[in-house]
């Protein structure tokens, strides 16, 4: 059997450790042998793009780096002797994947890619990101790949950082965290001030913050999270808020060079058991459902997943909420009641090992 040389440059590289830790296997291996359909005698770990730099082509390599806005990119791999160490990896007959799991921006990749690589060279080279029409690519000539990676990423960071807080906050309608306040955001944002939601939600955005339990590391903090919980937003115990909420309302990047992806967002919700709206991209419910979860029809007019304008898709979703804040107690509890089996049948998807953090060679929704 072959060997395997696995790189881990760049600084996401760490996101990694609580995937390992849970799935007690490493995450990165497991992908790279997936794309290869190999099993190998021996497989090194590397870290750091030095190594890389070091490294003679003699057997398969997988090498992990960051989104095209990070520091390590592929423009700045491409841009060194590391693209010589690919092209002679591939002619002397080996397998190498371009592994960028976080990376939603599919096009600029392949750019690059078509840019710098051979045609002899491109066409056997494995690529790999978080973009699930990464397959409409094709005309770039590439082994390409779809992972989930936000999902598993959410899971196993969310199982390792379950907390013991049992108390929950005092009853309101929803939970709306918009970390960073984005131009699409803000206009949902702006919606539900409108139709005067305010009031009846838990909502981070430039102004308010959920409150502290800990300020000492800013772990339940959201906005001034320091040391190990700097990288991990998605790892925030929520539990006293989504405990006393009916439902979340997921607010994702609608920018027009944002691609449609599930990002860690909807997975914290589900994680968390929440029925959900989520204002994002034209689709994204019938992603979801293509991924093989379920949404909430039976509680929103969910019609609001077909809009592309971003206005409109909030006004509709901002309706949809004031409807359900309009409604008598009993009958908000009947509705949440009612969708249990949903939030069940979510959480069941999402943690089953066999599921998360699924690597595709085709599209979602092909049999």
């Amino acid at each position: 059997m072959p060997d395997l040389d696995l790189f881990s440059i760049g600084e996401q590289w760490d996101w990694d450790r609580y995937i390992n830790l849970q799935l007690g296997h490493n995450y990165f291996e497991q992908v790279a042998k997936e794309c290869f359909e190999k099993e190998y005698n021996k497989v090194t770990h590397h870290k750091g793009i030095e190594n890389l730099y070091r490294h003679i082509p003699n057997n398969d390599i997988a090498i992990r780096f960051d989104n095209c806005f990070a520091p390590v990119n592929l423009e700045t791999i491409f841009n060194s002797d590391i693209l010589q160490i690919i092209e002679r990896t591939v002619l002397q007959g080996h397998e190498v994947l371009l592994y960028t799991p976080t990376e939603p921006f599919t096009k600029q990749d392949l750019r690059a890619c078509s840019k710098y690589l051979r045609n002899n060279v491109r066409n056997k080279i494995h690529y790999a990101n978080c973009n699930p029409n990464i397959f409409n690519y094709s005309n770039f000539d590439m082994k390409l790949h779809y992972i989930d990676y936000f999902s598993v990423w959410s899971v196993t960071g969310n199982i390792h950082w379950t907390s013991q807080v049992n108390y929950k906050k005092d009853s309101k309608d929803f939970l709306a965290l918009a970390f960073t306040v984005r131009p699409g955001k803000k206009i949902m944002l702006d919606a539900l001030k409108e139709n005067g939601l305010y009031n009846k939600g838990y909502i981070t955005d430039s102004d308010n913050i959920i409150d502290n339990l800990d300020d000492s590391k800013g772990r339940y903090n959201i906005r001034s999270m320091t040391d190990e919980y700097e990288k991990h937003p998605n790892f925030m115990n929520i539990t006293p808020w989504t405990k006393a909420v009916h439902f979340e309302l997921v607010i994702e990047d609608t920018e027009s060079n944002v691609p449609l992806y599930a990002s860690e967002k909807i997975y914290r919700a589900m994680y968390n058991k929440m029925p959900f709206i989520v204002h994002g991209k034209k689709g994204y419910l019938q992603l979801l459902k293509d991924l093989g979860y379920k949404t909430f029809d039976t509680i929103f007019d969910e019609s609001y997943d077909e809009l592309g304008n971003r206005e409109d898709k909030a006004m509709l979703i901002a309706k949809e909420i004031s409807n359900f804040c309009n409604l008598e107690q009993a009958k908000k509890q009947d509705l949440i009641k009612s969708v249990n089996d949903i939030v069940e049948h979510n959480y069941e998807i999402l943690t089953n090992p066999n599921n998360v953090g699924k690597l595709f060679h085709n599209p979602i929704n092909s049999r």
